[in-house]
């Protein structure tokens, strides 16, 4: 397998971290971002003294470290294979007149503007590359209405329509952009926002747990299959994407996999 320069934002827990540990012991190379320090230990133990590995500080609320870090990731690659964009808030929750404006606003910059900030600063190096991938994390709200998470729904929803309108500008760049939803992840920011959505709807759902492995499949997927599709919202979970038919219809039918008003 082809060694990859690959970079994770959000990489310090859940399923940023967990793609980290993946990727890591596959040997790739790595530049792990977080807003937060990065769990060292156990990925130290996993890296091999040939790979390339790096830790860098990001808070997506701050334009000045986005472009700080991008200058950093520019001097230690010469090019990207796989941009992972995991890092995400979860915002306020609850009816939309009593969220507190300022953390939904806060939200909207951290989730879609300045997620798509830092995909601006590294399409130079991803320009670089023969064939690049940028994988944007959807999630809960993204397709669908979702109920009481306003600011994150949004987010995510405008994060979704900003990957397929780069796959459409970059076509000729040979980068690919894909949006994938994990399914709902056992992870602390679920926990957190579940107790509170519960008390809301008043009343206890069982929660089916996806597991991260499968979003890293589909990464590992896209990043060595020679697709000829782009700019789709793709679910690791319930999508047969593995599956020849399925893919066929991607490619032939643009509309499939995209957020579209449905006439019947």
């Amino acid at each position: 397998m082809k060694k990859k320069n690959i970079v994770i934002t959000g990489a310090n827990r859940g399923l940023g971290l967990f793609l980290a540990e993946k990727f890591a012991q596959e040997g790739h190379n790595m530049f792990l971002l977080s807003r937060k320090k990065i769990k060292t230990k156990k990925l130290k133990k996993i890296f091999n003294l040939n790979q390339k590995n790096n830790f860098g500080k990001l808070d997506l609320e701050n334009k000045n470290d986005i472009l700080k870090i991008s200058s950093k990731i520019k001097k230690k690659f010469n090019n990207i294979d796989i941009l992972i964009n995991n890092a995400a808030i979860q915002g306020p929750i609850g009816f939309f007149h009593k969220n507190n404006f300022i953390q939904w606003e806060k939200t909207i910059i951290v989730n879609l503007i300045n997620n798509a900030f830092l995909i601006k600063n590294l399409i130079p190096i991803l320009k670089k590359n023969k064939k690049s991938l940028v994988i944007n994390i959807s999630g809960g709200g993204s397709a669908n209405s979702r109920k009481y998470f306003s600011s994150y729904s949004v987010a995510k929803t405008g994060l979704v329509r900003l990957t397929e309108n780069l796959a459409n500008e970059y076509k000729s760049e040979k980068i690919k952009f894909f949006a994938i939803a994990p399914g709902i992840l056992n992870t602390r920011m679920f926990k957190k926002s579940n107790i509170i959505e519960q008390n809301l709807n008043k009343n206890k759902k069982k929660v089916m747990f996806a597991d991260m492995e499968k979003t890293y499949q589909l990464i590992n997927f896209l990043s060595n299959k020679n697709l000829n599709i782009s700019g789709k919202l793709i679910s690791a979970v319930w999508d047969k994407w593995k599956n020849k038919n399925f893919l066929k219809s991607y490619i032939l039918d643009e509309n499939k996999l995209t957020l579209r008003r449905q006439i019947k």
